[in-house]
């Protein structure tokens, strides 16, 4: 994963998404030669009280559980304008229906109640992972989710296409179907 790959991409350019753009808490986010330079894909969530997003888990070691929504930070491959945007803001989908084709995503570990992503509809929450274990950089990205009743970490997206039948991308979505 890095910002040259395109992480989250729609299944469809016929999916009605509602895209909504709020400002950073943190604009060193924007800043490409930061070491915790935001990527696509990547989950975002509001600040308490402030309409400003910040990053939806504490990335400073892997493992941590996101713990209210989140939502997916999604640039158009060539738009550059998101970084120039005055008051640092970013888009991120909001509302609607969405399907999405996703790299950010560690199948291999359970998280805090969580499980491994092993089938078609698992629910799936946001933790802080480090994917396939290359490198040291960490993301805010999807893992399973341990199911109703058993998890509590809310509930951001179902699997509708695992890795292994996807070219190694999750295909997500953020209602059941």
């Amino acid at each position: 994963m890095t910002i040259m790959n395109m992480n989250w991409e729609p299944v469809s350019d016929l999916l009605a998404i509602d895209r909504r753009d709020f400002p950073l808490a943190d604009k060193t986010l924007l800043d490409p030669h930061s070491a915790t330079y935001l990527i696509d894909g990547e989950w975002l969530k509001m600040q308490d009280l402030a309409e400003k997003l910040e990053r939806a888990v504490d990335i400073a070691a892997v493992g941590n559980v996101c713990t209210r929504p989140a939502y997916p930070l999604w640039v158009q491959r060539g738009q550059t304008d998101v970084r120039a945007m005055s008051g640092g803001k970013v888009p991120i989908w909001w509302m609607r229906a969405w399907e999405a084709d996703t790299n950010v995503y560690d199948a291999t570990v359970a998280v805090v109640a969580g499980a491994l992503i092993t089938f078609h509809g698992q629910p799936l929450k946001v933790a802080s992972i480090q994917p396939g274990g290359v490198g040291t950089r960490i993301y805010s990205g999807l893992v399973g989710h341990g199911g109703v009743g058993v998890d509590t970490d809310p509930i951001v997206a179902y699997v509708t296409k695992l890795p292994s039948l996807n070219n190694n991308r999750l295909r997500v979505r953020n209602t059941v179907g």
